[in-house]
């Protein structure tokens, strides 16, 4: 993989979710941790999710999970995370 082809990754420590009714609407705001080697968890940045936004990153993550499930077998369970 060349440098141009490295995504950036944080890993995801945690999520609040909040409920806005006035605008039938969910607010995500992610915990994140921006180094392996710094504990602090970050929680800059709040996103607002439409009730069809969140319902479509649910079917998203879902099928990302079954898609996991079934190429667990190909990676040995002491090469993951």
């Amino acid at each position: 993989m060349s440098k141009q082809e490295v995504i950036q990754t944080y890993p995801l420590s945690g999520l609040d979710i909040r409920h806005v009714k006035a605008y039938d609407s969910l607010i995500l705001t992610p915990k994140y941790l921006v180094s392996p080697m710094d504990s602090t968890v970050h929680q800059d940045k709040n996103f607002i999710v439409s009730r069809e936004i969140a319902v479509q990153l649910i079917e998203m993550l879902q099928n990302g999970v079954k898609q996991l499930d079934s190429a667990s077998g190909s990676v040995p369970k002491s090469e993951r995370h």
